[in-house]
């Protein structure tokens, strides 16, 4: 709990309150010259910071404490339970704050890459992406605590007492542009109804069987509804252990397979160009058309249907 309480302190207060901003404040004044937008940031991580799943988030700290007070009191098999369940709640805590800080890590190395692929000209032939990939970032943290809140709430039953803000003010704040749609150990499917696209995320945790990797693809494969055959779909492996045995790839054919059929449009966000050649070779020989590519714009213009306009 120490350690979750100062990851909280030292990280995510300080890149929302310091670092975030300030990236945007540099980033939007040098490369779009709108001043008028220099307080987006700010706003938009309020909002995220004021949501229900934050403020759920933010309570389960003393939920946790309090918990760990009465289980060291309780002896016998429902303080033993009580224990596990703790347990696997820190370990939860850990693991998304890994995740997290994995994504700030990804989206800031594609930043500095836009600067590598256009050197002197990035003012002229880079300022959208960049400006693009800095408006994920409060994304990113909105998915933390909305992963926190599903894993907590509705996979091991808390309930903490949450102060939300006023309802009043609330209003006035952005509202969530992704709606999370499943999120466990392994798999992150969130959608954007405005954008009509979803993006399904695989976490850099290894699965401790193919039995246990066929299960959690059948969750996912689940989320997906018949009007998403309108949508488009980002798969991002970037996080992903690697991995290319024939045995895996028989495994993540009936989600490979299920997804193609099942949106619009397709594509695979990789963190290697050995990645992008072994996608491009699995949807050579299954027939789909799938992108595969390492860049993130990239994979969601194309996920928009923009590359066709």
């Amino acid at each position: 709990m120490e350690t979750h309480e100062r990851f909280v302190k030292s990280y995510l207060e300080g890149l929302a309150n310091e670092s975030f901003p300030n990236l945007w404040a540099l980033t939007s004044g040098a490369f779009s010259g709108a001043s008028k937008e220099a307080a987006w940031m700010t706003e938009r991580l309020d909002a995220v910071r004021s949501g229900p799943a934050a403020c759920f988030v933010e309570a389960m700290t003393a939920e946790l404490y309090s918990a760990i007070a009465q289980a060291a009191k309780n002896d016998g098999p429902s303080g033993d339970a009580e224990v596990a369940r703790i347990e696997r709640s820190c370990e939860i805590l850990e693991e998304e704050a890994q995740r997290f800080l994995g994504d700030v890590k990804i989206t800031l190395r594609d930043g500095v890459r836009i600067f590598e692929e256009h050197e002197r000209e990035t003012p002229q032939r880079g300022a959208e992406a960049l400006i693009g990939i800095c408006k994920r970032l409060p994304s990113i943290m909105q998915r933390f605590h909305a992963a926190l809140s599903m894993r907590l709430r509705y996979g091991e039953g808390w309930a903490p007492q949450v102060s939300t803000p006023d309802l009043a003010e609330r209003s006035q704040r952005s509202p969530p542009t992704q709606t999370l749609l499943l999120c466990t150990r392994y798999w992150f499917v969130e959608e954007s109804a405005v954008e009509q696209v979803v993006v399904l995320r695989r976490t850099p945790l290894p699965f401790d069987s193919l039995e246990a990797l066929v299960a959690e693809n059948a969750s996912v494969i689940a989320t997906i509804r018949g009007d998403h055959l309108a949508y488009g779909l980002v798969v991002d492996m970037r996080q992903a252990p690697p991995r290319n045995d024939p045995e895996f790839e028989d495994a993540m054919r009936t989600l490979r397979e299920t997804v193609a059929a099942g949106f619009a449009r397709y594509a695979v966000l990789l963190e290697s160009s050995a990645g992008v050649l072994q996608v491009n070779r699995l949807g050579r020989g299954e027939g789909q058309r799938v992108f595969a590519t390492m860049s993130e714009s990239a994979a969601m213009t194309f996920a928009k249907g923009e590359a066709d306009r």
